[in-house]
């Protein structure tokens, strides 16, 4: 996705709106096909790490400081959807601290974030039941899968 947005001047700072276009059908391909591979009936992961690598050229220190707040909470907490639902809530508001320039575009990493915490909906679900799984052991609970 970088080098898509390089070779079409996305990367510049604004970008024109067709090329602007062109990056993030770049981008939601990508992030759309780990989310829902054809090969696999359309049940892929949750689009953390791929949406990380994805803005990762852009928004480099929001990403960095996402990764931070993700360690800690999945540190202190066990809960990796806990700290991937946070870092994603955050990114937009990192992204617009650290990146003036990309605030015209910021409606995109709102969707890219609000996608991502839907598609943890059932994370979500269970950690309100006190049923989601923690990192590297399972849940108490007669419910825990």
């Amino acid at each position: 996705v970088l080098v898509a947005g390089i070779v079409n001047g996305a990367a510049e700072a604004p970008p024109a709106p067709m090329t602007a276009l062109c990056w993030m059908g770049v981008a939601a391909a990508s992030i759309a096909g780990h989310m829902f591979p054809v090969w696999l009936g359309f049940k892929g992961g949750k689009g953390v790490a791929t949406s990380a690598g994805v803005v990762l050229g852009l928004a480099p220190m929001a990403v960095g400081a996402c990764l931070v707040v993700w360690a800690a909470i999945v540190w202190a907490s066990g809960y990796v959807s806990l700290g991937s639902v946070v870092a994603a809530g955050i990114f937009p508001a990192l992204v617009w601290l650290f990146y003036p320039m990309r605030r015209d575009s910021i409606w995109l990493y709102l969707v890219l974030a609000a996608v991502i915490i839907w598609m943890h909906r059932a994370n979500l679900r269970r950690l309100a039941a006190g049923t989601e799984n923690r990192f590297g052991r399972h849940a108490k609970g007669p419910t825990a899968s």
